[in-house]
């Protein structure tokens, strides 16, 4: 099952103006993945560049299992354009990921998106992380 993530206003970005924490992403995320990015493709959209990105589902922590999940991302580069967006990482294949979602959608804008070596996960939107450990977020998810 496909789920497609849709991210690019700028009031929608304005809502999310507070940092959330782990605890918070915790409290709020109705699903809780870990994955790895396997096809990143930017188009246009609606006049604006986005960029999807597909996401195998390693493991399901909290929600439904999906097998695999696509966001959609604000920016990206097509041909020789390019649209960077404040708080949206850059994602390639091969990142592993873990995402904390609400209804769909990375929690905080993009603040829910974290990249993982497995035992520890770094916040993907702020530069030179603390990285935080995953087995303390899986005992706090439980």
């Amino acid at each position: 099952m496909m789920l497609s993530l849709a991210l690019f206003s700028a009031a929608q970005a304005a809502v999310y103006s507070s940092t959330l924490d782990i605890d918070d992403l915790s409290d709020y995320a109705d699903q809780v993945v870990i994955g790895e990015v396997s096809m990143v493709e930017s188009r246009r959209e609606a006049g604006r560049i986005v960029t999807e990105v597909t996401i195998d589902v390693f493991e399901t922590l909290v929600g439904s299992p999906e097998s695999e999940l696509t966001l959609t991302l604000p920016g990206g580069r097509l041909g020789g354009e390019t649209l960077t967006v404040s708080g949206v990482p850059s994602l390639l294949v091969g990142h592993d990921l873990l995402l904390f979602l609400e209804d769909g959608r990375p929690l905080g804008f993009t603040q829910g998106i974290f990249f993982t070596d497995g035992s520890q996960a770094y916040p993907a939107t702020i530069s030179n992380p603390e990285p935080l450990v995953m087995e303390e977020i899986r005992r706090n998810l439980r």
